[in-house]
């Protein structure tokens, strides 16, 4: 009987033994290299980073859109409201101060 240096078992020829100790040594040496195609995937705080980015910026688009309808209504219910210069440029200064405060408390 003859027992592996590194594997402790008993192998009945020294070529069995030779060539068990050297799988077990390949073995041991294919774990501690690198794979190079392995690449690991997003942590779970990246991921739930990205999916509160997506989030805030779901519902930024849905204030938005909702913001844009309550003007369309504005509009239609306000008939003496004359689009012009000086009122373009008003609601211009309003949805810009607006847009500000927002992205003031997003910070």
């Amino acid at each position: 009987m003859f027992y592996g240096y590194l594997t402790g078992r008993p192998y009945e020829t020294i070529a069995a033994m030779q060539a068990g100790e050297r799988e077990v040594a390949q073995r041991e040496a294919a774990q501690l290299t690198p794979d190079p195609f392995y690449e690991p995937g997003p942590s779970p705080e990246d991921i739930k980073a990205a999916h509160e980015v997506v989030q805030r910026e779901q519902q930024d688009a849905a204030k938005n859109m909702a913001e844009e309808r309550a003007a369309e209504i504005f509009c239609q219910l306000h008939p003496e409201f004359v689009q012009s210069k000086r009122n373009a440029a008003a609601i211009e200064m309003l949805l810009q101060s607006r847009h500000n405060r927002r992205s003031v408390r997003h910070r």
